[in-house]
């Protein structure tokens, strides 16, 4: 997988991955528990609920 920053989900197009083969490709972005980042798609508004910690409150 080689790094494009006009194909990633950001505003920001700068990237120190810029070009560079990488021997995997994130898939999934979160965000306090929600994803935010799905197969390369947005996922907002968050369709489920952010994972807790077990026994947190």
């Amino acid at each position: 997988w080689t790094v494009d920053p006009a194909r990633m989900a950001t505003m920001g197009r700068n990237s120190p991955f810029a070009g560079l083969e990488l021997p995997g490709q994130v898939v999934a972005t979160f965000y306090k528990g929600h994803p935010t980042v799905l197969d390369g798609k947005l996922n907002t508004p968050y369709r489920e609920p952010a994972a807790s910690a077990a026994g947190a409150s």
